[in-house]
């Protein structure tokens, strides 16, 4: 397969290309540069893309210091479920009991793109055009729905 440099080499290839792909076409649209990620402005959600050998996922990611946080912010997105499906074509999935690769468990609701992989750099510009799709759609729910997810 390839070495621990080789693979880090590809990934940094593929990150490096996404943010130029997507800040030339975030800026086209009026937005800025760059993704919303971490900077929800609510601490305990962030947005997610992640991308490995077998698949790429982007979503929203509910990680809180307790339980108890986690419950209220995945039960807040439960109460806009129906809105947040309807902005897709397919809805998203719906895990209270994601694993993440730590181990951790946390609560995510995302899409996937099967059968790609960060190795085979020609499935990159369908990876590109899946991740600036969702992603884009998460973030405006997001930024719409900031008070309500803040205030409850």
């Amino acid at each position: 397969m390839f070495s621990k440099e080789e693979s880090r080499r590809i990934k940094k290839e593929f990150w490096t290309k996404f943010g130029f792909f997507s800040q030339t076409k975030r800026v086209a649209m009026g937005l800025g540069k760059k993704w919303m990620t971490y900077n929800t402005g609510i601490n305990s959600i962030i947005l997610k893309f992640d991308f490995d050998k077998k698949l790429a996922s982007v979503g929203i990611e509910i990680d809180a210091n307790t339980s108890d946080e986690e419950e209220k912010y995945y039960n807040q997105f439960i109460a806009l479920k129906s809105i947040l499906d309807k902005k897709f074509e397919k809805p998203p999935t719906w895990n209270p009991d994601f694993k993440k690769d730590s181990e951790k468990f946390v609560h995510k609701i995302y899409h996937t793109l099967d059968n790609v992989s960060v190795f085979d750099t020609t499935c990159w510009p369908s990876v590109f055009q899946f991740f600036f799709t969702y992603m884009l759609i998460y973030e405006v729910f997001i930024d719409e729905f900031k008070d309500f997810l803040q205030k409850n």
